[in-house]
């Protein structure tokens, strides 16, 4: 699964904990339209959960705010495992 994500941040190029942030936060996102669709008790065991996020590179976003970075994520996703 290859996820990009540009992070808006000031001119300091993000670390490591602000690329979990915002993946746990879209990860949220997801979780609570899944939510929305199937209805509001979702099952534990049906949400996506980030297991691990590693940057791995960061470079400027060209004619934009914020930095494009290479990440490798680890997910449990709901009947994939």
């Amino acid at each position: 699964l290859a996820i990009t994500s540009v992070f808006l941040l000031t001119a300091c190029e993000p670390t490591d904990a602000d690329v979990n942030a915002a993946l746990t936060n879209e990860i949220n996102q997801v979780n609570q339209e899944a939510a929305k669709l199937v209805g509001s008790k979702i099952s534990e065991t049906m949400q996506v959960k980030l297991i691990s996020a590693k940057k791995l590179s960061c470079k400027d976003a060209q004619n934009q705010p914020g930095y494009i970075c290479d990440v490798e994520v680890t997910l449990q996703a709901p009947l994939v495992g």
